[in-house]
C-alpha cells in the first residue's frame, strides 16, 4: 500500500487490520497465501521504503489479483483507491517490475495505491469494441426480431453471441421495449446495438440514452449523411447530441458531465449501412468518417438495388464485399455483413475479412429448430 499522504498511527494500524481481514477472507477469492512475514511498502516517516510490519506474522500478502481483493478492502479502508500498475513514479520509489522479480518466491499478492489519482468513471464498457473490434476478432451478432422480454440478452450470450442487433426498422418494436432489453444486456455480458428506422436524431438519441450502447443507421448511401448521423451519437465537440441526466451505462452515478462525454464518446459503437450501388461506389469516403467504427453491408438489399434479388454468391456481390473489406483495412474500420446466412457462403466471405458478423435472428433460429424438431417427430411413424 503506497498512501497518499503520510500515515498517522491510528491509520496505520487500520491499514494493517485491513490486511488481516483481507487474509482471513482469502479463501473465498482462491488467493494463495503462504508462510511469511507481511511486507509493506511504506515506512513510518511515509518515505515509501520496505519494511516488516509484522516479523511474527504467519501469512503474507502480496497482492495480484485486484478486483476480487478490492471487494474487500474497501470495506474496511475508504481512505485508499487500488490501481493496476506496472510501476511506482515516485523518486523514492522502486521500480515494480524489477522488484515483483526479485521477490516473486516470497510474496503472494501486492497492492499498489500510486500518487494520488482521480477516480475513473465506472462505465460498463463495450464489450465488443474493448474485446473483439479493437483486436480485429470475430465478432458475432443476432438479430432480435420476435424478443420481447429482457432475459434474451443472458440466452444470446449463453449460446455464444457477442451483441444484440436490435431492430427497429423491420418490425413492431417500440423504444421502450428496446431500452429495456438494452440494459439488461449490459450486465449480461452481450453488447445491445440498435438499429433505427431513419435518420431522425431522436430513435437513436433517445435509446442511447436510455441503454443502447451502439446504433445502427441502415440505407446509408453518402459521407454527409454517414457525418449527420455521427454527430447525433456523439456528444461535443464531437458531436451535437444532448446531454442529458444520468446514464444506465454508468450506472445512474453522477459524474462531472465533461468525463460523462468523453467516455461515452469513446466506447460509442456506431455502424453504417451501405445497402446500394451507390454507397458502395462512397464506401471510400463514408469509411473515412471520423466516428464510423463498422461498415456493414446489408447484402439482402443491396442485391435488390443490384436487379439480383437473392443471388448472394452473384460476383457483383463478392466484388462489393471486396471493396468494403480493403477500404476498411485503409482506414482502419471493421467490415461486417448481414443478409447472407448458407453457411458456406459465410464461410467465405468471413475468409475474406467479413468481421462483424449478423450472424440470423431469433425468429430463423426459432424456425429452424421448430422446423427439424417436428419433420423428426413425423418420422417416427412413416
Amino acid at each position: 500500500l503506497l498512501p497518499k499522504d503520510n500515515l498517522t498511527r491510528p491509520l496505520r494500524d487500520l491499514v494493517k487490520e485491513s490486511i488481516f481481514n483481507l487474509i482471513n477472507h482469502s479463501n473465498k477469492f482462491n488467493i494463495t497465501i503462504k508462510g511469511a512475514n507481511v511486507l509493506d511498502l511504506f515506512s513510518g516517516t511515509g518515505s515509501f521504503g520496505l519494511e516488516c510490519l509484522s516479523r511474527d506474522a504467519n501469512k503474507v500478502i502480496f497482492v495480484e489479483s485486484y478486483s476480487e481483493a478490492l471487494k474487500v478492502l474497501k470495506k474496511n479502508i475508504e481512505l485508499f483507491k487500488i490501481h493496476k500498475r506496472t510501476s511506482i513514479i515516485n523518486e523514492n520509489c522502486f521500480n515494480f517490475t524489477n522488484f515483483k522479480k526479485n521477490f516473486k518466491d516470497k510474496v503472494d499478492i501486492i497492492f499498489i495505491d500510486p500518487p494520488y489519482k482521480e477516480e475513473k468513471i465506472n462505465l460498463l464498457i463495450n464489450i465488443i469494441k474493448d474485446e473483439k473490434i479493437l483486436k480485429k476478432e470475430l465478432c458475432l451478432g443476432v438479430g432480435l426480431r420476435q424478443s420481447r422480454t429482457v432475459d434474451i440478452g443472458k440466452i444470446m450470450s449463453t449460446c455464444g453471441y457477442d451483441w444484440l442487433f436490435i431492430d427497429m426498422e423491420h418490425n413492431s418494436m417500440d423504444i421502450d421495449i428496446a431500452s429495456q432489453i438494452s440494459v439488461a444486456a449490459q450486465d449480461a455480458g452481450i453488447t445491445p446495438i440498435v438499429r433505427v428506422p431513419d435518420f431522425a436524431h431522436h430513435p437513436a438519441t433517445r435509446v442511447l440514452d436510455c441503454g443502447a450502447m451502439g446504433i445502427v443507421f441502415p440505407h446509408v448511401d453518402d459521407a454527409e449523411t454517414a457525418k449527420r448521423l455521427v454527430s447525433y451519437c456523439l456528444f461535443p465537440p464531437k458531436g451535437h447530441r444532448s446531454m442529458t441526466g444520468v446514464l444506465p451505462q454508468l450506472d445512474f452515478q453522477q459524474k462531472p458531465i465533461a468525463d460523462v462525454a468523453n467516455e461515452i464518446n469513446k466506447n460509442m459503437l456506431i455502424v453504417i449501412m451501405l445497402e446500394s450501388p451507390e454507397a458502395i461506389d462512397n464506401v471510400d469516403s463514408i469509411a473515412a468518417v471520423e466516428g464510423v467504427d463498422v461498415i456493414l453491408i446489408g447484402t439482402n438489399d443491396l442485391c435488390m438495388e443490384m436487379g439480383i434479388p437473392g443471388d448472394y454468391s452473384n460476383p457483383r456481390v463478392k466484388e462489393a464485399y471486396s471493396k468494403v473489406i480493403e477500404t476498411c483495412k485503409k482506414y482502419g474500420k471493421t467490415p461486417g455483413m448481414g443478409g447472407v446466412y448458407n453457411e458456406e457462403l459465410m464461410s467465405v466471405y468471413i475468409k475474406m475479412g467479413m468481421e462483424f458478423i449478423l450472424s440470423g435472428s431469433d425468429l430463423s433460429f426459432m424456425m429452424q429448430s421448430a422446423s427439424q424438431r417436428s419433420n423428426k417427430l413425423r418420422s417416427f411413424i412413416k
